[in-house]
């Protein structure tokens, strides 16, 4: 299983000619592991979610360790005044401050300073609003909606959320209507671009905007206009016929280039968002699924990804995540074999250290956090969402 391509290393049951592979399982001593090693290097230097300080609460939080959760993320509290003011939750203070509200809900429902954390999130709709923030997930409107969305399955009852579902509607609202402001005349009625690029993934693009505004619908129930609805249905279609001849998604439209098969750009981003798609349009689902089945197989012949064995973003862990959402759609458990696969070759690799070690080795979206919740989601069985992505419905 050595590296034979730039980006990516053989994948060995693909080369025996397996689509079902039988492999070792992973086993619970390796998650713990991980886990200890985590706690052991948290950086407070960066108290974001997406290779900080937040990131480990979050993981955490998913893991059941609400104690823990909540010494992280008052720990990176303390230190959150050195994030940036945007309104995401990956990468500015919202997510800081919602992993943060969650975890002191969940210890200390009646903590005083809930009602600050949660009016401090509310009020960042306020850059929302402005007509030049982005759209994107990891620094815009969508990763704010997001958050909204992670808040509401722990505040629903408590009064403290009243106000959540308004501002996820105006989020909801702002990015439809600067979808519709950028459309061009030939091209989807919903259109955006960021940084002066027509991103298609799901990191800065297409796909997380639309998985997004479509699980809003969807898990809310937030009501979407007729005109709305049929202008996301042709967009994800546009999106899904860009789809090259390996099925991979290239990263921007100005590019055409289809080299990269991670969550942030290509593949596994699509069939997240074709697999959410398929059940908001159900006469799309034929043909959506046909295109999520086409991309799944894209990333596991070229899902192993040299840049990083652990990481979500960029990494194994997170491409594993395409196949547990196609099991959701399909129901067909060779998925499940896939992603368990790739969630044993990540063990062994890492083990192994045979491939690139990222800058934050032991954060969420870079680092072996990323493995961690993959491996957790593996040992519960069944199939779950792409952590802080697609994955509200089973919060």
């Amino acid at each position: 299983m050595m590296p034979n391509h730039a980006r990516y290393i053989d994948n060995p049951y693909v080369v025996e000619g397996e689509t079902n592979p039988t492999c070792k399982f992973p086993a619970k001593d390796d998650l713990d592991a991980l886990v200890a090693r985590i706690g052991r290097r948290v950086d407070y230097t960066r108290p974001d979610v997406y290779v900080g300080a937040s990131g480990v609460a979050l993981l955490q939080l998913h893991l059941g360790d609400h104690a823990r959760a909540l010494v992280v993320a008052e720990n990176a509290l303390r230190t959150g005044r050195r994030l940036r003011s945007g309104c995401s939750f990956l990468c500015d203070h919202v997510g800081l401050l919602s992993v943060a509200a969650v975890a002191i809900h969940r210890e200390r429902p009646d903590d005083t300073r809930l009602p600050d954390l949660i009016h401090r999130i509310e009020a960042a709709v306020e850059y929302v609003l402005r007509k030049d923030t982005g759209d994107e997930l990891l620094y815009g409107r969508a990763g704010y909606l997001y958050a909204i969305q992670f808040l509401r399955k722990d505040f629903a009852r408590d009064p403290l959320g009243s106000k959540l579902p308004v501002v996820a509607k105006q989020t909801f609202d702002a990015i439809l209507a600067s979808g519709r402001r950028s459309a061009l005349a030939r091209g989807p009625p919903l259109y955006w671009r960021w940084r002066g690029k027509t991103y298609l993934g799901a990191a800065h693009g297409f796909a997380g905007i639309l998985t997004v505004l479509l699980q809003e619908h969807r898990v809310f129930g937030t009501v979407i206009t007729p005109e709305d609805l049929q202008a996301i249905k042709a967009t994800v279609d546009w999106l899904a016929r860009l789809q090259t001849n390996d099925a991979n998604l290239p990263s921007t439209l100005e590019s055409g280039h289809a080299d990269l098969v991670q969550f942030c750009h290509g593949a596994p981003g699509l069939v997240l968002l074709l697999t959410e798609a398929m059940g908001t349009f159900e006469d799309m689902q034929k043909d959506w699924l046909r295109m999520a089945e086409k991309a799944g197989l894209c990333v596991w012949r070229k899902g192993l990804l040299v840049k990083g064995v652990s990481g979500l973003c960029h990494g194994i862990a997170g491409n594993a995540y395409t196949f547990g959402a196609l099991h959701r759609a399909t129901g067909d458990t060779r998925w499940l074999s896939c992603r368990d696969a790739f969630a044993t070759l990540a063990v062994k690799l890492l083990s192994q250290s045979r491939l690139d070690n990222p800058d934050h080795p032991y954060s969420l979206f870079e680092g072996i956090g990323g493995l961690a919740w993959l491996l957790s989601d593996v040992l519960k069985g069944g199939e779950a969402g792409f952590p802080a992505f697609s994955d509200v419905a089973e919060r």
